[in-house]
């Protein structure tokens, strides 16, 4: 199937190997003795190894001299945990019992870990940037620079603002200075994939024009490590090696002409143990097949499972599991005793969290999202309202918006598109959009009367269609405008579509364009509204992605999943994310 072809046209963000060992660090069982136990600033940042309640009777046990770096571990098993209430308190706490500035230092970067689980990379990046990185130990700083890479990395994305992409450049590159031998070759390539986030024509002039010799080299290699020969990439290296003979990227170059055959060596190495679904593998699908959310949500998810086994056909078993009989714990029970390999599900947000809890360490798609820590083995779909209020303002932020009016009905799900919007809008501007707010239909003419329409540059209607409809009417003809999923009935050409022509749409694919597949779906659910076309889409999506995780998670591989949700990646943070299709209602114009 096309849907599933693999492409370079896009890449994951950067690999987060060292990242998810020093900062997410697996919380395992195993157990430990605090007697006669002593801590170094250096113990506050190596990975974590226990659980979070043993880490909690470390605090009890060890020396009032050694409390303070237990109180670190404790509160970064915390954010791991998902804990971020209790997170935010024992960080209260260490700032009252902080003495020293390398102290205060510390709890600075852990409160920037903090941040990032709740995705305000402006406060963590805040955080990081008024640190004394000179005085921090080299444990310590291995991990502030890690840290700070991952976040300049994210502002990076959200505002395409170049400066973010240069502080993430500077980290990886003092991070090399601080590790061991045996890991410069990982971050190293770490640093390599990070500036492949530029365009290939904006490194090639950044390689032109910079004064800095060994920024020109890194600039250099990451435009040759892009060829898709491997004979051609091989001359290419051999070519930088002659001119820039004492460049650190030697090393990884070096390394990658010994093992062409591993693409790209230790990063093949890397993901060569991510688990993914092959062939003689067993299958759980968890979903609601009775009661109350059969119809709208497990038979559309089921139906999207079984299309893509008819049109893939991979060669394993497949097991349906209905979470509106069987309780989680049975059915994770039952995974284990059978050998489980893969399972894609739960879809409601209880179940979701049931079955985090229940720790099945089994690899799991699930199709919703979860406010708890992930581990590893673990990745999810996002169909939340919060998700298109940041798609849409990721495109008006690339499509060099500044001023950005944001209308908005009053629903839940419209303000929670809204508040992510404005939230996202406000970290890559330095402001919060203006905002008009509307109850109803009723009340929707008056309302916007007084709606300061004059002096946007762009507006982002977050509302149903048939108000979406009604708040283009009243628009400038001329100012772009913005909807996303929640103003699409998922009826191409339908009237209300015809009522918004001139506003760009972005939505999955699968809603905008037309299929044989979705003609099929509706004819088995001729009632689906967009909702159900959504879970359809990611559903038959997520057995593409258990079956070709391994090429999706290398970071040498700059490979997406072609699906019917849009290009799929996937985020070290577990996020599945889909690359919508922005298409300007009325034109053929793909944007």
């Amino acid at each position: 199937m096309k849907s599933f072809s693999l492409s370079s046209k896009l890449k994951p963000a950067l690999s987060a190997l060292a990242l998810a060992v020093l900062l997410q660090g697996c919380v395992s069982s195993t157990s430990t003795t605090t007697q006669n136990y002593t801590l170094s600033t250096s113990d506050a940042f190596a990975p974590l190894t226990l659980t979070l309640t043993q880490y909690q009777d470390l605090v009890a046990q060890v020396s009032d001299e050694d409390a303070f770096n237990a109180e670190i571990l404790l509160t970064r098993a915390q954010i791991v945990s998902g804990d971020l209430t209790s997170a935010k308190a024992t960080i209260q706490s260490l700032r009252q019992s902080a003495i020293t500035p390398l102290q205060q230092d510390e709890i600075s970067i852990v409160e920037a870990l903090l941040f990032t689980k709740d995705r305000d990379y402006l406060s963590a990046a805040a955080n990081l940037n008024a640190i004394n990185e000179m005085t921090l130990p080299k444990q310590v700083a291995s991990y502030y620079y890690q840290l700070n890479t991952r976040v300049n990395e994210s502002l990076f994305k959200e505002s395409q603002n170049e400066q973010y992409l240069q502080r993430a450049f500077s980290s990886q590159k003092s991070l090399l200075n601080v590790i061991d031998a045996k890991e410069r070759t990982i971050v190293l390539r770490q640093t390599v994939e990070l500036l492949k986030d530029y365009q290939t024509s904006r490194l090639v002039a950044l390689a032109s024009s910079s004064a800095d010799e060994l920024d020109k080299g890194y600039y250099a290699y990451a435009i040759m490590d892009s060829a898709t020969s491997p004979e051609i990439k091989n001359k290419l290296l051999g070519q930088f090696k002659e001119q820039y003979p004492n460049h650190p990227l030697n090393e990884l170059a070096a390394f990658q002409q010994e093992d062409t055959t591993t693409n790209q060596g230790i990063a093949q190495s890397v993901v060569s143990n991510v688990p993914y679904l092959k062939d003689g593998d067993r299958l759980a699908v968890l979903l609601p097949l009775s009661g109350r959310f059969q119809q709208a949500v497990g038979n559309p998810a089921r139906l999207g499972i079984l299309s893509a086994l008819q049109d893939i056909e991979p060669k394993i078993k497949v097991v349906f599991y209905d979470t509106a009989k069987i309780e989680m714990s049975q059915i994770v029970a039952d995974l284990k005793n059978t050998k489980t390999n893969f399972i894609i599900g739960p879809i409601l947000k209880p179940e979701v969290d049931a079955l985090i809890n229940a720790q099945p360490n089994i690899p799991t798609i699930m199709l919703n999202s979860t406010n708890q820590a992930l581990p590893s083995n673990m990745w999810y779909f996002d169909l939340s309202p919060e998700y298109e209020g940041r798609l849409a303002a990721s495109k008006m932020i690339q499509d060099g918006i500044k001023n950005p009016l944001l209308i908005s009905a009053s629903n839940s799900k419209a303000q929670r598109a809204s508040a992510a919007f404005n939230q996202n809008m406000q970290k890559a501007l330095g402001k919060s959009p203006t905002v008009c707010q509307f109850t109803n239909l009723d009340d929707l003419k008056s309302r916007l009367q007084t709606c300061p329409l004059q002096g946007h540059d762009g507006v982002y209607i977050s509302a149903s269609a048939l108000e979406a409809s009604n708040v283009k009417a009243t628009l400038p003809s001329l100012l772009p405008t913005y909807i996303t999923n929640q103003s699409n009935t998922g009826v191409n050409s339908s009237s209300l579509e015809v009522s918004m022509y001139g506003a760009n749409l972005g939505d999955m694919p699968w809603l905008i364009t037309e299929s044989e597949l979705k003609s099929a779906m509706l004819e088995n659910i001729p009632k689906a509204d967009v909702q159900v076309q959504r879970i359809f889409a990611s559903s038959y999506d997520a057995l593409g992605l258990a079956l070709n995780l391994n090429k999706l998670l290398d970071p040498a591989s700059h490979d997406v999943l072609h699906g019917l949700s849009g290009d799929v990646d996937v985020s070290s943070n577990g996020l599945i994310e889909a690359a919508p299709l922005w298409v300007k209602l009325g034109t053929t114009i793909r944007e």
